[in-house]
């Protein structure tokens, strides 16, 4: 591969496709006043940071939040931003707060060191993070004396998620997953990357030692070894997980095409599916909520403090904005027993209902 060739597809994996920098959108103007933090008495194990516990006692099934590759825990403290928000809008966490939960029903480990947060080009997934999101699940359950919890997991930390379970056979442990923008379906930019590029550990195809080490390469692409995690099955399938987990109900929230990192310009089919599960009785919500500009490289842009907005993310909700404006939809999903459209019961933005679309 060439030096211009290198450098294009690193601007676009990077500015493009690859998830926003945490720094650039949970500043101070846009979090919580009060931050949380783990409690003392909590101990959660190996982690780089996050929240939960406190002078309280869990009544709930306890909610575990799971952010991505170049985000930490701190995003789900982000306060709404963009257009056709609903008065009083609040982050995912504090609309959890403002309805009821308590902190010992509110947990989020951050999962990545400085480093791999700002380098996310290199983070593929791998059996030492499984083992970390496992030992921080367990001491949840622990800690509050529940036998299962509910998952919210946000783009990589889907499949770093969905990953764990079936790497631990833990799917017992789950009751309600929610998948917010995941890579179901690889990352399309990964296609001008290669499946074998150390430079790019993310876009790896499955490994050929040990099927659990895999990036996200899509399956239907590789020329140079296959990928079952982003293929349309096998028991590893991330979109097909939900057919073999029957006991577990599962939602999904994207951005369709206005999403940057799973439907950029260089895919030249229909991707704006690409973060649904396949479908199943057990799937009970698919719901896409982007808005505004399409995911192309002419929407790449500079706002005010400095940071890029992508996609829907310039003027509406793209893969970064549903993340931190669905906390209503993400609540009625593990609050009640919404199906399709009524899980956006109290959302003011955009909503297409993607259940009952076949999506293979």
């Amino acid at each position: 591969m060439n030096n211009v060739k290198l450098k294009r597809l690193t601007t676009l994996l990077l500015s493009t496709t690859v998830l926003v920098s945490p720094i650039s959108y949970a500043d101070k103007s846009q979090t919580a006043s009060s931050s949380p933090s783990f409690a003392a008495d909590f101990h959660p194990g190996l982690n780089f940071g996050g929240f939960g516990g406190g002078k309280c006692q869990a009544t709930k099934t306890p909610v575990i939040f799971i952010h991505g590759a170049a985000t930490t825990s701190s995003n789900w403290l982000v306060k709404p931003t963009g257009p056709n928000l609903a008065p009083n809008a609040a982050s995912v966490y504090q609309t959890f707060k403002d309805n009821g939960y308590n902190d010992c029903e509110l947990f989020a480990v951050t999962y990545t060191s400085h480093e791999e947060q700002v380098n996310p080009e290199k983070n593929q997934q791998q059996v030492e993070k499984y083992n970390l999101l496992y030992d921080f699940i367990r001491r949840v359950r622990q800690y509050s004396n529940k036998s299962q919890v509910d998952i919210v997991a946000y783009s990589q930390g889907v499949s770093l998620a969905l990953a764990t379970f079936e790497y631990k056979s833990a799917w017992g442990y789950v009751r309600r997953f929610v998948n917010i923008a995941g890579p179901m379906r690889g990352l399309p930019a990964c296609k001008g990357v290669g499946p074998a590029d150390d430079k790019f550990p993310i876009c790896h195809a499955q490994s050929l030692e040990n099927a659990f080490v895999f990036g996200l390469f899509p399956s239907e692409d590789s020329w140079n070894g296959y990928n079952e995690w982003t293929s349309d099955s096998g028991q590893k399938s991330l979109r097909a997980m939900p057919k073999h987990e029957p006991q577990v109900q599962f939602y999904t929230i994207d951005a369709g095409n206005q999403d940057a990192t799973l439907c950029p310009s260089v895919d030249k089919h229909d991707c704006a599916l690409n973060a649904t599960f396949t479908n199943s009785k057990n799937v009970l919500a698919q719901l896409n909520i982007g808005e505004g500009s399409k995911a192309t490289q002419s929407a790449i842009t500079q706002n005010k403090e400095g940071s890029q907005s992508l996609g829907g993310d310039k003027d509406g909700v793209g893969h970064y904005r549903v993340m931190t404006n669905a906390g209503s939809i993400v609540l009625n999903m593990l609050t009640s027993e919404c199906q399709g459209a009524d899980c956006a019961k109290g959302y003011h933005g955009s909503v297409i209902d993607q259940t009952k679309i076949s999506t293979p």
